[in-house]
């Protein structure tokens, strides 16, 4: 194996011909990292969820998802710079995030629902809220279908989905950055994001809890996938160490356990996903062929749902995680192939086609505005 203790972080990666398997890994265990604590309060209910997440355990669970958009963060600026304009970045983005969520909607709204809701079918799509269950697409989160699991311990169809509004925004502020120029001002990038999580901690960003989801702020998920994204822009500087990744390992907990330290752990959270990020390790033959992460993350709550709801028997939260882990991984399976991978192959001619529209619009405006 190529040394990587000493070595900055881009030099590792171009070590590795700009590709490390350590992300590949590192996303699929924090998917099912997601997946494990929500069993708790899938099978207990939101109670057992509140004092896992309010309990010693939250130091551990509150740093799955920083370092899950810390990572993101970095791998999206690095598609950023790849990428030569911004709409056709914006195109990858929205075709690598809405197919499968617009799927996994549909599927929750028109399969799930009819089947296992408590209403007739009449009552269950005249109902307001199965049709409102759609906006999940565009990132407005509803969690309830009408009748639909409303004797599990938590009657929530897909809580997971509450994360999405905030990849939308760190896209956009992403977006924002590169329109600016200030992503390539790395000095600026850093000090700013600095400053920003400073200022969120003197705003007391508090912790959500009870009601629909337990969560960490949603700010702070920003706050770690810009952290990533400095991170991508500092790689020449950044070493690799497992001294400082130790530090990392070890500060990020305690942070994790204050309201205010989820702000200040944001630069933890991206160190950690890149020091693990940067190990090269072989890929199975299975993860070759797809990025199963995003299904899994996606298609989880509800198979776990779907657990309790057809196994009442079996309340047990090793039951559970397995049956969990084998029915997302298909999910994924599926969802990867028929889906994720079909969109991904068609995104250049979409892109071109969206940036012909984008610049027919562009010209006509300004010919328009000329006018006047």
């Amino acid at each position: 194996m190529t040394k990587v203790q000493g070595q900055t972080v881009a030099e590792r990666m171009q070590a590795c011909h700009g590709f490390t398997s350590g992300f590949d890994y590192l996303r699929l265990f924090l998917a099912l990292s997601v997946l494990t604590y929500h069993s708790f309060g899938v099978v207990y209910g939101v109670e057992a969820a509140y004092k896992t997440w309010m309990g010693p355990w939250r130091s551990i669970v509150g740093c799955v998802l920083p370092i899950f958009f810390a990572l993101s963060g970095f791998l999206v600026a690095a598609s950023l710079e790849r990428t030569r304009k911004l709409t056709t970045f914006m195109m990858y983005r929205t075709l690598r995030i809405v197919p499968a969520l617009a799927v996994e909607v549909t599927l929750s709204a028109l399969l799930i629902g009819p089947v296992l809701t408590s209403l007739s079918f009449r009552e269950y799509f005249a109902h307001p809220d199965t049709w409102s269950y759609f906006y999940n697409i565009i990132g407005h989160i509803h969690y309830y279908l009408p009748g639909v699991f409303e004797g599990n311990p938590r009657p929530q169809v897909n809580v997971s989905l509450w994360t999405i509004p905030y990849e939308l925004e760190c896209y956009i502020a992403l977006f924002l950055l590169a329109v600016t120029g200030l992503v390539r001002r790395r000095l600026f990038l850093a000090v700013s994001l600095i400053v920003l999580m400073y200022l969120s901690v003197l705003g007391r960003g508090i912790f959500d809890v009870g009601g629909d989801v337990i969560r960490p702020p949603g700010l702070s998920l920003v706050g770690s996938f810009l952290a990533g994204v400095v991170f991508y822009q500092w790689r020449d500087r950044i070493v690799v160490s497992s001294k400082i990744f130790l530090l990392c390992a070890l500060a990020m907990p305690f942070f994790m356990a204050s309201v205010e330290g989820s702000f200040l752990g944001v630069f933890f959270a991206a160190y950690i996903a890149v020091y693990l990020g940067t190990f090269n390790p072989p890929k199975r033959e299975f993860f070759v062929q797809g990025d199963y992460s995003y299904g899994i993350y996606l298609f989880a709550f509800p198979v776990q749902q779907l657990c309790v709801y057809l196994f009442p028997q079996y309340h047990n939260v090793l039951f559970n995680i397995g049956f969990s882990i084998v029915g997302s991984f298909l999910c994924a399976y599926v969802s990867w192939h028929l889906i994720e991978m079909q969109v991904l192959k068609k995104k250049k001619a979409v892109a071109e086609r969206v940036q012909i529209l984008v610049d027919d619009v562009s010209i006509k405006l300004r010919a328009l505005i000329s006018r006047h």
